[in-house]
């Protein structure tokens, strides 16, 4: 890599500006922001880039002429949702001090006890001291009885928070194959289209209003001649996230199922 090379990639550029004041505009801001929030990192691992290009449709950029038109769009509308998470993340963490819970656990209380469980279980299973009483060998357990009986209750524990990770706490470790294909058709019809077909200007009558005042929403399966391999991709993901579904749907149950048994059982 000469030098040049070197002065354009992205963290040199963003070392030089990020602490230079009245910094406005363009893609040098962009890149601060960037950074800030994590959207673009210093060292990127291959995982990394490999999410950023996927929610992208991107190469991850390692210069910045590499930040065109249409990613620096897509760019700056992570930075405003980033920015507005921010300011309700404030807000949530006052709600939770001042009455322990807060708008968002209410919009969400799945999500928020499916969060909050795998934490508190996680930290219980690395800290917990004792096990359910069904779980002695004997009254008097051996050392190497009470190893055992702590061993099944870590089973137990591992298997509940597995079952947490997969309704969704974490990454479901079943993943759509047909998520990646889907997701570009889908992104190129709304660069080419639009969901209301504002972008197609060769197709005036895609904007008339309906007898309502109202416009048609607009699909790739609207425009077969454009997106003919649409169909045949939409399926593939559709039935692969019922499937997907339903194992999540499993996994609650079982989760469920192991939480009564042993609810009485989680403390220490």
């Amino acid at each position: 890599m000469n030098s040049k090379d070197k002065e354009n990639k992205l963290v040199d550029r963003y070392n030089e500006i990020k602490n230079q004041p009245g910094i406005t505009g363009g893609v040098d801001k962009l890149i601060i922001d960037c950074f800030r929030y994590k959207i673009l990192k210093e060292n990127p691992s291959i995982r990394f880039k490999n999410s950023f290009e996927k929610m992208n449709d991107s190469p991850y950029p390692e210069f910045v002429g590499d930040i065109g038109r249409h990613l620096a769009a897509k760019l700056r509308r992570k930075v405003e949702i980033c920015r507005a998470d921010e300011e309700l993340q404030l807000k949530v963490q006052k709600q939770r001090a001042k009455r322990g819970y807060s708008d968002l656990d209410v919009w969400g209380i799945d999500i928020w006890f499916v969060e909050i469980a795998y934490k508190i279980l996680k930290d219980y299973r690395k800290h917990h001291n004792g096990y359910p009483t069904k779980f002695l060998l004997s009254l008097h357990p051996t050392q190497e009885e009470d190893e055992q009986s702590s061993a099944k209750w870590n089973e137990v524990l591992d298997r509940m928070i597995f079952l947490l990770n997969e309704m969704g706490a974490g990454e479901c470790t079943m993943t759509n194959p047909f998520e990646r294909p889907y997701s570009r058709i889908n992104d190129k019809f709304e660069r080419e289209i639009g969901l209301f077909g504002e972008k197609a200007k060769d197709r005036p009558e895609l904007m008339k209003k309906d007898k309502s005042g109202g416009r048609k929403m607009y699909t790739p399966s609207d425009f077969p001649d454009l997106y003919p391999t649409y169909k045949e991709v939409y399926e593939k993901w559709s039935a692969c996230n019922k499937e997907i579904e339903k194992y999540r749907e499993d996994c609650k149950n079982e989760f469920f199922k192991l939480f009564s048994e042993y609810f009485r059982d989680l403390w220490d």
